[in-house]
């Protein structure tokens, strides 16, 4: 006899030896996904690089990174991502003041930002979005963010903030 006291192991089990109807697996799954887009199905849309209506499948993010030197702002994806072969660079090369530093001692941006769980502001690396990978019907595109991709983010942040969580 065994017996599991933690809540998602005792989950995990019953499921495992007690599976659910498939249809009525199928229909629950089917429900969530309706409310799912029904509350956030807007952050999931975009335009394609000829500007139809598309889905986002995936988007990357930067961390923003100031040079040591003059202070200016850039993408660490600019600043250190080489594409076709992939490879990161160990160098940073300022796009203003030509500086070239080692990549590790490049600060990373940091925005202070108020926590809505914790109840309190917490350091947080500034991230932007920089590339967004999507579909439109059958075809697969990508194309850099624009500033309207950002705003996605910010809808992301609020939906969160107003989603209660347990502490």
């Amino acid at each position: 006899v065994l017996v599991e006291v933690s809540t998602l192991g005792h989950f995990v089990s019953k499921v495992m030896c007690d599976p659910p109807e498939p249809s009525e697996f199928e229909r629950a799954v089917n429900e969530f996904v309706r409310l799912a887009e029904a509350k956030a199905g807007e952050l999931y849309r975009s335009t394609d690089p000829e500007g139809n209506k598309g889905e986002v499948r995936h988007v990357i993010w930067s961390d923003v990174l100031v040079c040591p030197s003059c202070g200016a702002a850039t993408t660490f994806w600019a600043a250190a991502v080489q594409r076709d072969p992939l490879h990161i660079r160990e160098t940073f090369i300022c796009q203003q003041c030509g500086l070239q530093a080692a990549l590790s001692d490049v600060s990373r941006v940091m925005d202070v930002l108020p926590d809505p769980i914790l109840g309190k502001n917490v350091p947080q690396k500034r991230r932007v979005p920089v590339l967004v990978h999507g579909r439109t019907g059958k075809n697969n595109w990508k194309r850099p963010a624009t500033d309207a991709d950002a705003i996605g983010y910010d809808q992301v942040e609020s939906l969160l903030r107003a989603t209660p969580v347990p502490v």
